[in-house]
């Protein structure tokens, strides 16, 4: 009794592995020949098509900055908010400014004062009274030498002529150091007023704001007075050029070349198809430290602004590495997809022996044809879905 107990475990184990085995076969296995009036065959044939590499990423501003603070003071306004498009020279945010105002106030009083110290000092610079000087001494001289003069006029002259002279030279080192005072003083005034002008900030170039970090009331300080650097107002993204931020396996990244022509599709739009360059290929890769897979960062540069002045958008580019070559391609339809094996591509083959399913790697999509990089060969019969 235990042992026919145990063959009726063994049968009944093998009738569910054999149901499984027909429903897996049933689900997954291509159907003979003929077994679909749905279905139709075509021929695999060479056909000139693009030859094309795919990648994917964001599309982002070529040149993004953060803006900071080149003086110190007080928020009083900011003219933008996050995704505003400005153009240069617009007003962002205006500090306050009555600090910098009293600043450049002081600076020009001071200037004014060097100025009026300067005039005051010229005032004393008399070369006439030292050549009158030279002269009266001249003829004190002459007459001393007839014997019509005594020597003591004669040495009062000279003296006066050495007092004379020494007054001028210390009215010219006056001069001189109050003309060095005066462009100190005016440093001090252009230094001042650049303060003034600095409390408004502008954009430095046509942007988008992408993320503001001072509201009204905050406290900013300038470069010169912060050890970061100065505060950040806000970042800023190029508005004129945007571009694809993707990144290729090393073998892909061989095949690509600055200067190569491709198109670009946001995930957001993808009926939008944007004109688009490469622009640069790394040559030092990055390695992912989960997958340990190196990959080499590709910039595609778009010939115009994503509609909308979106950034940050998952985008793929289609690369052109060359525009015209024999591949195997077959009808759109003809190619399935797994949706229990990650979403791989595969084709029905079929032949006298019946239909097999082979993987392939598919490329570009030209006119309802699909083009076949590998896993199927020029005249093998593929099962398409029919029309």
């Amino acid at each position: 009794m235990k042992t026919l107990r145990r063959v009726m475990k063994y049968v009944v184990a093998l009738v569910i592995v054999l149901g499984v085995a027909y429903v897996a076969w049933a689900k997954f296995w291509p159907r003979p020949q003929g077994a679909s009036a749905r279905e139709e065959t075509f021929q695999a044939q060479l056909s000139a098509m693009e030859d094309v590499l795919i990648v994917s990423g964001q599309v982002r501003p070529a040149v993004t900055i953060d803006l900071r603070a080149e003086a110190s003071g007080i928020v009083e306004a900011v003219a933008v908010r996050e995704g505003d498009r400005v153009s240069q020279g617009q007003e962002l945010v205006r500090l306050d400014s009555k600090l910098a105002q009293s600043a450049v106030d002081q600076a020009e009083a001071n200037l004014s004062q060097a100025e009026l110290q300067d005039a005051a000092t010229r005032l004393d610079l008399d070369q006439d009274t030292v050549v009158l000087k030279k002269k009266t001494l001249e003829r004190s001289t002459a007459l001393y030498q007839r014997g019509l003069l005594p020597k003591d006029q004669l040495e009062q002259h000279e003296l006066e002529l050495r007092a004379s002279e020494r007054a001028y030279e210390r009215a010219k080192r006056n001069i001189d150091s109050s003309q060095a005072r005066i462009a100190q003083m005016r440093a001090a005034v252009t230094q001042a007023r650049t303060q003034l002008q600095h409390t408004t900030i502008r954009a430095p170039f046509d942007a988008i704001v992408l993320r503001r970090q001072v509201e009204i009331g905050s406290g900013v300080a300038g470069v010169s007075q912060s050890s970061m650097g100065g505060t950040v107002l806000m970042t800023l993204g190029d508005a004129r050029l945007s571009a694809l931020y993707a990144k290729a396996t090393a073998s892909d990244a061989k095949r690509l070349r600055v200067g190569q022509a491709a198109r670009v599709r946001l995930d957001s739009d993808a009926a939008e198809v944007l004109p688009a360059t490469v622009q640069s290929v790394s040559t030092a890769g990055d390695v992912d430290p989960s997958t340990k897979l190196t990959t080499f960062p590709v910039v595609v540069a778009l010939k115009s602004q994503p509609p909308g002045g979106w950034v940050n958008v998952p985008a793929q580019a289609d690369i052109v590495l060359n525009a015209s070559i024999q591949s195997v391609s077959v009808p759109e339809r003809c190619v399935r997809a797994d949706s229990w094996s990650g979403g791989r591509s595969y084709v029905v083959v079929r032949s006298k022996t019946g239909d097999r399913r082979f993987t392939v790697e598919v490329g570009v999509i030209q006119k309802d044809r699909i083009q076949i990089r590998s896993g199927l060969e020029q005249g093998q019969t593929v099962v398409c879905r029919a029309q």
